[in-house]
């Protein structure tokens, strides 16, 4: 077999093999953590109109679920528990096109969206993205036509949009309605009430006005999915028929799935009772047990007492020994001074406790004696103590770090004081926890930006915190590490476009590790979701920076996408930006995949230079030549004959004869 010669028009080079540049991008094991688990004996408890979960976690350390898997059996789980609000329009999205969803907060509204677009969890879910009313990036719309995809189901929420911002987003929202129906995809727009007026004309005829569920088969749906079966209204004997009643009058979506997940709690802590008397328990918490704390904190006015009760309500049910050590941690950073009284003297450990209604069942663990007092007492230090809240990351940041504390009490820990943060805020307590939690205990900072970007009110600062640091490149990389995980897990489900932004940030950090597990992170997301036309086009309109360009090597286009009239445009354009200096800095690699699938592609990136088809054609040759003789060596060079005449008909010149 001979080689032919370069093409008519390309002078003559020096035939020495071109520069290998780098290797493939090693997958990095960013997905590696402990299993997060549901427990659906502890429901989750909503937030205004949307729903949040508590998590709460086995022992047993496993490889964590698939992200998109979670976000479905998210969907699910919601699905198992849902009751439809008045006048839900059950088959409103069965064909193509967008709806309005509207009411009070409590509603459940955006659990409505999300049945609404997957007819209750049977369908779709691959296609489920939520949209941002904010721009992912500096230059960018909020609503991007161009990462739109076909048959997607698209959730835009606006009930915490001011009145200004949606003002600005409706003429994005009019064309990109008119962009949904052309993706044939589905798009529900989440409104309250008094922002009616703020979407009025072309969408008009869509709003449709929801009432809260019947309060009754919203809490019996969830207490049966916990497998607490209970038939309302309660017989009048057990005395809460009109408590019961009186507080579904008024109660809110989140109230009722609070008392839900309390009645579930209930059932664990007091697992010889009924039905019955587990709903009078958590029904007398939600009441009765506010009082109680602020009763306990008037009976201890000394400080280290105070400090005592303080922790048993973020530690109950955990070790002695930590409820001992965390106590002491607490008072130093507090700045209570030292106890000098002796060990021997004045009221001892046991005495305090009982003091202030803790008991400890056995050598293991410490609670309240009466049920749901340590989420009262937890409550009642957040409220009426706001000034220590600053110094609170700090101590469950060392808390976490005792000896004696297993898996499930550190999650627990974590879990009571965001849960804390999320009903008051600020959120950068939150996201000061995540990042000292990052530099040791990787979990757990993982956990704390999954339940910060679960609470619709309050995630958007929490990714707009991750953005800013994404863009950091001297970001310690242990939190670095943690923020692409995150991208991964919390974002890319339904908020895929946010988390591809955020991870193309990542790629530029100067930790080599930290980037190629970004660059890996990123090209997986890009190929599962399908968003290889939304990058390309990110990259086609803007400057390519090494980082890109390295990403770009290893894209994986498939042939379809790559034949789309823009598709081919625009990876053109990126191809034409590498090649621009030669190909020096490019891996041949690279090279060798588009020559085997589609060499033209290559051509018309080197836009008729002249040098580039040069060092194209040498390149392409040195490949033939290094393939062992055979079946492979005979594909190779009937790909660069297609190559030489692409070459040929680029120049304007008649293509050689085949030798």
């Amino acid at each position: 077999m001979t080689f032919p010669d370069p093409p008519e028009g390309i002078p003559g080079a020096d035939n020495s093999a071109a520069d290998v540049y780098g290797a493939a991008v090693q997958g990095g094991d960013y997905v590696q953590h402990g299993d997060t688990t549901t427990n659906h004996n502890h429901g989750p408890s909503n937030t205004g109109s949307g729903s949040q979960i508590n998590n709460f976690f086995n022992e047993t350390q496993r490889r964590r679920r698939e992200a998109r898997r979670v976000a479905n059996e998210h969907v699910r789980w919601l699905a198992e528990r849902f009751v439809a609000p008045q006048r839900y329009p059950e088959n409103a999205l069965q064909r193509p096109g967008s709806i309005v969803l509207m009411g009070a907060r409590g509603t459940g509204l955006r659990t409505a969206a999300l049945m609404v677009l997957t007819q209750r969890g049977k369908i779709g879910l691959e296609q489920l993205r939520e949209l941002s009313d904010v721009a992912d990036g500096p230059g960018e719309q909020a609503l991007d036509q161009g990462g739109l995809r076909d048959d997607e189901r698209l959730l835009l929420d606006l009930t915490n949009t001011d009145d200004a911002k949606i003002v600005l987003l409706r003429a994005e929202l009019d064309a990109y309605r008119a962009a949904v129906e052309s993706k044939r995809a589905r798009l529900v727009v989440v409104i309250r009430r008094d922002q009616e007026h703020l979407l009025r004309g072309s969408f008009t005829g869509l709003i449709v006005d929801l009432e809260p569920p019947n309060g009754s088969r919203l809490l019996q749906r969830h207490l049966h999915a916990a497998k607490i079966h209970v038939s309302l209204p309660l017989p009048a004997e057990t005395g809460t028929e009109t408590t019961l009643e009186d507080y579904l009058a008024t109660a809110s979506v989140r109230d009722i799935v609070g008392l839900a997940r309390l009645t579930t709690e209930a059932c664990a802590t007091q697992p010889r009772g009924t039905p019955d008397t587990w709903l009078q328990a958590a029904l007398n918490a939600r009441s009765a047990q506010g009082g109680k704390a602020a009763e306990l904190f008037q009976q201890s006015s000394d400080g280290n007492d105070r400090a005592l009760l303080v922790v048993a309500g973020f530690l109950a049910g955990r070790p002695l020994e930590a409820l001992i050590d965390a106590e002491a941690s607490f008072q130093r950073l507090v700045g209570l001074p030292p106890d000098k009284t002796h060990v021997l003297n004045g009221r001892y450990l046991a005495q305090r406790m009982r003091d202030i209604g803790l008991r400890a069942e056995g050598e293991r663990s410490v609670t309240f004696a009466e049920f749901g007092c340590d989420g009262a007492v937890r409550h009642h230090f957040w409220t009426y103590f706001a000034e220590l809240r600053p110094r609170m990351p700090d101590w469950v940041a060392r808390t976490v770090a005792l000896p004696g504390l297993t898996a499930v009490d550190t999650w627990t820990l974590v879990d009571r004081f965001a849960q804390q943060v999320l009903t008051t805020g600020p959120v950068h307590l939150l996201t000061d926890l995540a990042r000292r939690l990052s530099a040791h205990k990787t979990e757990l900072a993982l956990q704390v930006f999954s339940v910060a970007l679960h609470h619709h009110e309050l995630s958007g600062p929490v990714r707009e915190q991750i953005y800013n640091w994404a863009r950091d490149p001297n970001l310690p990389s242990p939190l670095a590490k943690v923020l692409i995980s995150t991208c991964i897990e919390e974002l890319a489900p339904h908020r895929p476009t946010q988390a591809l932004v955020r991870l193309r940030w990542l790629t530029r950090h100067r930790d080599g590790e930290v980037s190629s597990r970004a660059r890996t992170a990123l090209l997986d997301l890009v190929v599962d979701r399908g968003f290889q036309r939304w990058l390309l086009y990110q990259w086609a309109n803007a400057a390519l920076r090494d980082e890109d360009r390295a990403t770009l090597f290893e894209l994986n286009v498939s042939e379809r996408i790559a034949k789309e009239r823009q598709t081919r445009r625009n990876l053109i354009a990126c191809w034409r930006k590498v090649l621009i200096d030669g190909f020096r800095e490019v891996p041949p690699e690279a090279v060798h995949r588009w020559l085997s699938r589609d060499p033209e592609l290559l051509v018309a990136a080197c836009d008729r230079r002249v040098p580039r088809l040069n060092e194209l054609y040498l390149l392409a040759r040195e490949w033939v030549l290094a393939t062992p003789r055979g079946p492979m060596r005979q594909e190779n060079l009937a790909h660069v004959r297609q190559l030489q005449r692409h070459i040929n008909h680029a120049v304007g010149t008649t293509a050689l004869e085949n030798p």
